[in-house]
């Protein structure tokens, strides 16, 4: 797929009606919504090709996603094709998981949940008893009851302000944000639902998937596990990459220009237009931030003090990840692994309140060609291996080299698996790495933490009441990281603007 780059195409302050800086998901969602209102939307993103964190890269038939692995909600990118009546799946397909992921923990015993609910019941009753096994359908239904309540409302809506503080669809909400759930941590919400202690890791699990704390966190994002165990998890046809690769077709088709390898500050002008340089000279009535704000504010419409503010938020995660290129793998291995730690409460403290290095991590082994058999050659296996860090704290080589060592102990002691004699390829995704690609802040996955009750409505919104027709969306603003949430974003800018 070719991209525009040719600066010379482009006459000097060509004017837009809307300019769109950033194309990952969000960037490209709303523009795709947007072109339904107007003519003439520029796309720019500084990489050379489109896509954000969804990247892709390949070595001797192996192919890795680079960035988000889990797929949920695939009604989202069905959307933006139904919205321009165009059949979804004449551009992008996508096929049930029917095991969604495999937790293994320290004593060898584990767990897989399973499309097939009967199955997943019988794996948990296996472990953590009949009791077990009724805890969990509880479990999922209040979870399930709490998201209709409150959950889909939020994630759906422009993050609630003062003014709006009293309104009466919002205020019927107060009631269930005061409930016991919500006001406790995930990690107490699940330790009062959950006897067994394999049990409660996996659904504390659920709050890694926007990089926080769930000894911290709310237990509103409980709801997480309704989305991927109730919803369902999914895996793309062509993997990660070929959701925005499907935007990307979708988008030139209908029209919007897309500049990659491109470069651009921001100026607000008297007039509350926009004056946009660098690389490419235009004029605008409207922003759309689809980047890291933090990044943003720093780089793009530089303003130190919107900078400072935001800086004081504490962090979400960041990675290391390891790209690995397996002669042979895990035959026994999923799509979806995780391998819990001794003591998960001390990893999150030295993660979160130490900040530092984890000396014993969860690690989670993502392999795409399980389900997608063209992603590896014949025999082999991609392995996209992850431990979390703190924002910001890039891990050297020794500590590389000390977590090859832990996974490849645990792997021997559970498969007498030989990692290393099995690698034929090695490349990682660090801190600064995730900075320099996707310009995430401190290379952390999703902007800001939910380490606490209100951080919720704490999190930048979708607009700035200093910069008129200036708009946000992606990972690092409300309602917040992860495909499902950077689309519901882009959903909601699209509605603020008028």
């Amino acid at each position: 797929m070719k991209f525009t780059t040719e600066r010379e195409i482009m006459p000097k302050f060509d004017h837009y009606d809307v300019i769109i800086v950033g194309g990952g998901a969000s960037g490209l969602a709303s523009a795709i919504r947007l072109k339904k209102r107007f003519n003439k939307i520029l796309l720019i993103e500084k990489n050379p090709r489109a896509g954000g964190k969804l990247d892709d890269f390949e070595w001797n038939g192996y192919r890795w996603d680079k960035g988000p692995s889990v797929f949920t909600e695939p009604n989202n990118i069905d959307q933006l094709f139904e919205l321009w009546d165009k059949n979804p799946r004449e551009y992008f397909n996508f096929e049930p998981l029917d095991e969604s992921c495999t937790y293994y923990f320290p004593d060898h015993s584990s767990i897989t949940l399973s499309s097939d609910y009967e199955k997943t019941r019988e794996q948990i009753a296996a472990v953590a008893g009949a009791k077990g096994r009724e805890e969990f359908d509880n479990y999922l239904k209040e979870s399930d009851a709490l998201f209709g309540k409150v959950g889909d409302y939020f994630i759906s809506n422009p993050r609630p302000t003062a003014r709006k503080a009293f309104s009466k669809e919002l205020t019927s909400k107060y009631k269930h944000f005061l409930r016991k759930e919500v006001r406790q941590s995930l990690h107490t919400l699940n330790e009062r639902r959950f006897s067994s202690e394999y049990m409660v890791k996996i659904f504390d699990r659920f709050g890694t998937y926007i990089g926080s704390n769930p000894y911290r966190m709310s237990g509103l994002y409980s709801t997480i596990s309704h989305v991927e165990i109730n919803k369902g998890a999914y895996f793309p046809i062509g993997g990660m990459r070929a959701i925005v690769e499907s935007l990307i077709t979708l988008a030139e088709e209908i029209g919007i220009e897309i500049l990659c390898d491109t470069q651009v500050t921001v100026h607000p002008q008297p007039d509350k237009s926009y004056r946009v340089s660098g690389d490419v000279e235009a004029s605008t009535d409207k922003v759309i931030c689809a980047i890291d704000h933090m990044t943003f504010y720093n780089k793009v419409l530089v303003d130190g003090k919107m900078e400072n503010r935001w800086r004081k938020i504490e962090r979400s995660t960041s990675a290391l990840v390891f790209y690995w290129a397996m002669k042979q793998g895990v035959k026994e291995f999923g799509v979806h692994n995780i391998f819990f730690s001794e003591d998960y409460q001390k990893e999150f403290s030295e993660l979160f309140d130490q900040k530092r290095l984890a000396d014993e991590p969860t690690v989670y082994i993502h392999i795409s060609s399980v389900a997608h058999k063209e992603d590896a050659p014949e025999g082999g296996q991609n392995w996209f291996t992850m431990v979390n860090v703190p924002a910001g704290v890039l891990p050297d080589e020794a500590y590389r080299e000390k977590m090859k060592d832990m996974i490849a102990k645990r792997l021997k002691e559970q498969f007498d698996y030989s990692l290393r004699e099995d690698i034929l390829f090695e490349d990682w995704w660090d801190c600064d790495r995730i900075q320099e690609h996707s310009g995430s802040y401190m290379g952390a996955l999703y902007g800001p933490a939910s380490n606490s009750l209100l951080s919720s409505i704490k999190r930048h919104g979708n607009t700035n009441a200093k910069y008129p027709n200036l708009y946000f969306c992606g990972g690092t603003v409300h309602p917040g990281g992860g495909i499902p949430l950077v689309l519901r974003s882009a959903k909601i800018v699209s509605e603020l603007i008028p």
